[in-house]
Parts: structure tokens; C-alpha cells; sequence
């Protein structure tokens, strides 16, 4: 038994069984919020944007679904909420299915790096267009963000509930 608490019986002690529960519960909760932030950048794409892009050439948008656009007004704002957002939300999807599945795990962090780095690789690789889109200062500036307010709460929840 690693990394449990054992009463004076030999017998796991019910704190270490109380965190045991407490991971599985939180390692269900980054599962389902990756899920729910990759359906919300899709959500903008295809509620928001226009139909002649890329991710429709690749999976064309369903002939309904024209029918429910919503087109937005042009503010600075509504831009990042249009062209920013929908790529922190996958990065945020990908940081928290990482988190997933490597939960509490050592070689966590490893693959965590890897994929800023993957993330940053494809962003700044849009600048040569060696990769169709188009490059952004704020898309990592608001990744940087995201990494940063992710792995801030990551330790707090983490410290708070297996404590």
C-alpha cells in the first residue's frame, strides 16, 4: 500500500481510503470538464463562424446547422471570443485530459511540457504557414495564461482534497 496511512491493526485507515475517493472523484471531474471545453470550442465554431473554413472542408458542417448561425458584431472582444477562445479551450481539453489521464502520476509533468510544446510548435509554425492558420500572439499569450491559472489550481485542488 503506497502512500497510505495505516492504523495501529495494520488495516488501511479510513483518511487514506477518504483520498483514494476524493482523486477518483477529481480525476472524473478533469474528464468530464475536458470534454465539456472541447464541445465549447466546437460550439463557437460552429454556432459563431462561417462555413468556408478549414475544419469544415475536414468535417463538413451539417446543412441545419447554417440555418442556427449567429453572426457577431466586430469588436475587439467579440474577436477574441471568435478567433482566441475556441483554441484556449482546447488547449484547455487537452491539459485536462492529460491531467486525466496521468492523474497523480510522476511522468505527469513530462507529458504536460511535451504538450506546450506541441502547442506552441503549431502555433508559431502558422507564421511560415508550414501549418494551415493564422498565427497569433494572443492565441499564446491566452495559452500561456491557461497553463498558468490550470496548474495554480491543479496544486490548490490537489493540496485541498487529499489532504
Amino acid at each position: 500500500m503506497r502512500n497510505t496511512q495505516v492504523n495501529y491493526i495494520g488495516k488501511p485507515s479510513s483518511r487514506s481510503k477518504c483520498n483514494k475517493m476524493n482523486a477518483e472523484r477529481i480525476k472524473k471531474y478533469y474528464c468530464i470538464m475536458s470534454i465539456i471545453s472541447l464541445f465549447l470550442g466546437f460550439g463557437i465554431y460552429v454556432f459563431f463562424r462561417n462555413s468556408n473554413m478549414l475544419v469544415f472542408n475536414l468535417l463538413p458542417k451539417l446543412e441545419f446547422l447554417n440555418s442556427i448561425y449567429i453572426p457577431i458584431k466586430h469588436t475587439f472582444f467579440n474577436s477574441i471570443f471568435l478567433y482566441n477562445f475556441p483554441d484556449v479551450l482546447w488547449f484547455l481539453s487537452g491539459l485536462l485530459f492529460i491531467r486525466y489521464l496521468w492523474f497523480n502520476n510522476k511522468l505527469q509533468n513530462i507529458y504536460i511540457k511535451c504538450f506546450y510544446g506541441i502547442a506552441i510548435i503549431i502555433e508559431t509554425s502558422q507564421l511560415n504557414k508550414n501549418i494551415y492558420g493564422t498565427f497569433d500572439v494572443l492565441d499564446l499569450l491566452f495559452m500561456g495564461m491557461t497553463a498558468f491559472v490550470e496548474s495554480l489550481l491543479y496544486k490548490i485542488i490537489l493540496r485541498r482534497s487529499l489532504k
